[in-house]
């Protein structure tokens, strides 16, 4: 049981890294396209 409860540990702290790295990855993508929707119209145009 014990050492269950340490990987859950690491996994959690593993998790919790991660978010924060998705949290910031998506700030900058905002910060770079405010309108989605125009990139999204360029994306199909190149189709």
């Amino acid at each position: 049981m014990a050492s269950e409860s340490v990987e859950v540990r690491l996994l959690k702290d593993r998790v919790r890294s991660l978010e924060s790295r998705v949290s910031q990855m998506a700030r900058a993508l905002s910060e770079l396209t405010p309108s989605t929707p125009a990139k999204k119209k360029v994306v199909n145009k190149k189709k």
